[in-house]
Order: C-alpha cells, then sequence, then structure tokens
C-alpha cells in the first residue's frame, strides 16, 4: 500500500511510505493435539482474525473421522469470514506425530499408529499451499538465534523433539529426529509405536501413568490421558508416594540420557523445554541433569544448557505464523517481484 506522508515545510516532492496491506491475504494454522484441533486465521500481517477449537472423539476416532474434522475446522473459518478456502494464501497444520514426504504426509501418530494420511491428496484442492509439520520443530527454528545448536524437546502426551543448527556453509537446517521413539531399553516397556523401550514409552503421559501403577501399557494401544490425571501423580510424588517418584525419575532417565546422546552429536546445545512436563519438571530433573552433567562434550567445555517454557500453545501458534507468512511470502511475493525486476 502507498501512503503520501505529510511534507514538512519546505521545498520539493513528498516522502511516500509504504505498509503492507493486511487483508492482502490470508492463512489458516491448526494445531493438532490429542484431545482437540485449534483453528486460527491470521491475516497477511499476522494480525489474529478468528480462532476456535473442535474436539477430536476420544472414544471411537478413525482417519476418516478425523479428516471430517478438519474439513469441519476449514470450512467453519471459511464460513465465519467470507474468504473462500481457494483463496488463503496458506494452510499450515501443526502436529507432534512423525511428518515424511514434502511435508504434507502425516506418517505415525499415536491416535492411528501407521496409518499415514495423505493431506495434500485428502485436500487436493488446498494442496500447493497445505504443509503439515512438526510443531517442535517449528518451535525450534522461531527461537534459535544464529548461535548454537537450538532443540526443543515437547514432553507431555507424546515426547518430539526439533533441531535448528547453523551449518559451515552458512544455511540453516530444520531437522526432527524422531527422539520419542529413541531405543532407551531394547526390553522395556511396550510404545504405542509397537515397538518395546523407546523414551516415550518411559516419558510420556502413559509411560509414566503406567510405571507408576506397574501396569505395562499393551502393545500399540492408545487412549488420550487427561493432563489433570498426571499433575495428580505429580502431586501425590511430591507428598512422598514412593511409586509415583520413581515413574518421573525413570521418564527423567530416559530423557536425560537421549538428550546427552544428542548433544555428543550436536556438541554445545541450547536446549528448551515445553508441554505439560515442565510443570513436574523438578521431578524429572535430577536424572536429566545428571546424565547432561557427565556427557563427555560437557566436560570438555562445551555449553550445553536447559531452560523451560510453560507457553507452549503460544510459541507453537507464533511459530507456525512465522511459517506460514514466510511461505506465502516464497509463493506470492517472491515471483512478483521477480516479474517486476525482469520487467524493468
Amino acid at each position: 500500500e502507498r501512503r503520501q506522508a505529510e511534507r514538512a515545510s519546505g521545498r520539493g516532492r513528498p516522502k511516500i511510505k509504504f505498509a503492507v496491506i493486511g487483508e492482502t491475504t490470508h492463512a489458516v494454522i491448526a494445531r493438532i493435539s490429542s484431545s482437540a484441533v485449534e483453528f486460527s486465521l491470521i491475516n497477511f500481517v499476522g494480525a489474529l482474525k478468528d480462532r476456535f477449537s473442535l474436539q477430536r472423539d476420544q472414544q471411537d476416532e478413525t482417519v476418516l473421522s478425523f479428516i471430517r474434522l478438519i474439513r469441519l475446522g476449514l470450512s467453519r473459518i471459511s464460513e465465519r469470514s467470507g474468504i473462500n478456502l481457494t483463496r488463503l494464501g496458506a494452510v499450515t497444520l501443526t502436529t507432534k506425530g512423525v511428518v515424511f514426504d514434502g511435508e504434507q504426509r502425516l506418517v505415525w501418530t499415536p491416535s492411528f499408529g501407521q496409518e499415514v494420511i495423505d493431506f495434500g491428496l485428502t485436500f487436493n484442492d488446498l494442496k500447493d499451499r497445505l504443509r503439515i509439520v512438526q510443531e517442535p520443530s517449528l518451535i525450534a527454528d522461531y527461537l534459535f538465534d544464529g548461535r548454537r545448536t537450538l532443540a526443543c524437546l515437547s514432553v507431555g502426551s507424546t515426547v518430539s523433539l526439533g533441531v535448528t543448527r547453523q551449518l559451515d556453509s552458512g544455511t540453516t537446517e530444520q531437522t526432527a529426529p524422531n527422539y520419542g521413539h529413541f531405543c532407551h531399553e531394547p526390553n522395556g516397556p511396550h510404545c504405542s509405536c509397537g515397538s518395546q523401550g523407546c523414551i516415550e514409552a518411559y516419558a510420556s503421559f502413559h509411560g509414566i501413568l503406567h510405571t507408576a501403577f506397574e501396569a505395562p501399557p499393551r502393545r500399540g494401544s492408545f487412549q488420550a490421558i487427561p493432563r489433570e490425571e498426571i499433575l495428580r501423580l505429580a502431586e501425590g510424588a511430591r507428598n512422598g508416594n514412593t511409586d509415583f517418584l520413581i515413574a518421573f525419575h525413570q521418564a527423567g532417565e530416559a530423557l536425560g540420557l537421549g538428550l546427552s546422546r544428542m548433544a555428543s552429536i550436536y556438541g554445545s546445545m541450547e536446549i528448551v523445554m515445553t508441554g505439560a512436563g515442565v510443570e513436574y519438571f523438578d521431578l524429572m530433573e535430577p536424572m536429566i541433569r545428571k546424565h547432561l552433567n557427565a556427557n563427555i562434550m560437557h566436560r570438555f567445555g562445551h555449553n550445553i544448557t536447559l531452560q523451560l517454557r510453560a507457553d507452549e500453545a503460544s510459541l507453537g501458534f507464533e511459530a507456525a505464523c512465522q511459517f506460514s507468512l514466510q511461505q506465502i511470502d516464497e509463493s506470492l511475493v517472491a515471483p512478483r517481484r521477480l516479474v517486476s525486476r525482469a520487467a524493468s
């Protein structure tokens, strides 16, 4: 948008100011959690225009019903805003599951196991604008300051991790290692992924709950556990329940060893923990710190730090906003700039 500024005293042409028109285009961000999907509509300057959540079926959800829920949310955004879905600049779905193939296929989640959801195929009308990305990876990129490798670790109903680092070439690399399913103990408890002894089988809500009550989960089973239930166990552990305390210590042991291995690969690291795990970090901290401090990279003087962020929801939204606007800029704005330069 071209605006003429008020001219100060004196001669000459008036100054011209340029500003981005927020309503040029819009983006939808859908944050997928184990219990709900939160839909947000933002404009081209990142201003929030609409937001609501749709609850997921905790009993009989199928891939088909989940896809219908996503479609319902997108349709509701369109109806409430008056914006046709085909006119959206970007549609970003964020998840803590495993994402492959050009950021449009969700290949594993605790809810659906290895039932692949191809969002590019399912939402063919939005294919060129739709991306599904791992949320901790987005947050790591959002918080990265260009110096040390930054890892965002989300601990809650699942365990997932995203890493952003500077390469020798000067470019930035974002990865989403399948951290929650690193093997911690080959003969350990069954994980919802079907394997045994994954970090998630110890440190997720399920892992902590089943360790606390000495009831290993069945292979491939998953049912959402309320956050309040885990916080109740945490309070019991603080009040002296030995079984509950052991469960949190084992979770810290698995997380700490996994992070120590990551530090052995990347050297100096800044680790940011988000998710519900922040609320009971005090119970896991002794084991996590023990393994980070014992790491040889730490003894060689590499700086390995860990900080807690309790604002995962706002961080995830802000990171998804940044990603969505970058997608719009690359797909809509940048090509027009090239055409303009070529014409001149």
